[in-house]
């Protein structure tokens, strides 16, 4: 319901924007739409945050749960300089954003009444996300998957609590045969979803050989809009969701559960359980823009 609340006006006044604008100089267009997006972004920061809240308060290790201090305008502001900035610097610069936002979700982390430790730098990470920048090109995306896979394994190593290390020893192999089946399901949907649209137009378009293809389509709008519509809601709406969940999200769940370790020993005894009040909601937002799974499991 808060989604909704949120999402319904925003898509209205979204068209209600582009409808009055119309005619408008091309600077004032480009202006109020990238207001929109900072708006939209600001929403998925918010929305993040608030979800990493909720869920840490409802995870409990023998007997004493986890929670999270911090600002949700706080971590959506920060990440929506980080995004400017990475924009600016034509994406050099994400490793500068990457450390700074887990930074700050780590200081506002807690274990009972211990809070986690982050220590890891930038420029440890920048040399290796310059050059899958720049093999990418030439690697059809991979060189950014073993980036990824990289990063996790630093992000990790760098987190402390009381003492302890962390490692997830993650390698290029086991996100590759995590993301490209999902990436073959996703084309294949895309494909599906035209199809069915090509399907539902040609055999009108190909009986009558005289007819002008364009004209139909503008006399036909609302069939078209409405099969687009149905369509979408099949395939994107109702199998993607699902696919993301079953080949995504609980894969990297079973993938950081079985290779997360931690190195050291705590005691245990002199962790005392938080007082502070859980949140009774966060995930609404968060489900709402398809954020908060698989890539923010673990720690």
């Amino acid at each position: 319901m808060i989604a909704l609340a949120v999402l319904i006006p925003l898509g209205a006044a979204s068209y209600a924007i582009e409808f009055f604008l119309a005619g408008t100089p091309a600077v004032m267009q480009i202006t109020v739409s990238a207001l929109q997006y900072a708006f939209i972004l600001f929403l998925i920061g918010y929305a993040t945050f608030r979800a990493r809240r909720y869920r840490l308060s409802r995870t409990v290790l023998r007997g004493i749960r986890f929670w999270q201090t911090g600002s949700n305008v706080g971590y959506a502001l920060r990440m929506m300089g980080y995004m400017a900035l990475t924009i600016v610097t034509l994406g050099i610069a994400r490793p500068v954003g990457d450390i700074a936002l887990y930074r700050y979700q780590m200081q506002q982390t807690w274990f009972g009444s211990q809070k986690f430790e982050f220590d890891g730098r930038a420029s440890q990470m920048m040399g290796k996300w310059i050059l899958s920048l720049v093999l990418a090109p030439f690697t059809l995306g991979l060189s950014l998957i073993s980036y990824a896979a990289f990063r996790m394994r630093y992000l990790q190593s760098r987190t402390r609590y009381q003492g302890i290390q962390f490692s997830l020893p993650v390698t290029f192999g086991n996100l590759v045969r995590i993301y490209c089946p999902y990436v073959v399901a996703m084309m294949v949907l895309v494909v599906t979803f035209y199809g069915v649209i090509f399907a539902a137009v040609a055999p009108t378009i190909f009986q009558d050989q005289s007819l002008d293809a364009q004209g139909w389509m503008q006399a036909n709008a609302m069939i078209l809009s409405g099969t687009s519509i149905a369509t979408a809601l099949v395939v994107f709406g109702l199998i993607s969701p699902i696919l993301r969940l079953v080949m995504l999200t609980h894969r990297f769940i079973r993938l950081v559960a079985e290779r997360l370790e931690f190195i050291g020993e705590f005691d245990l005894d002199a962790i005392l359980q938080s007082a502070a009040e859980r949140p009774t909601s966060g995930e609404g937002l968060a489900d709402a823009f398809d954020i908060g799974g698989g890539l923010e499991v673990g720690i």
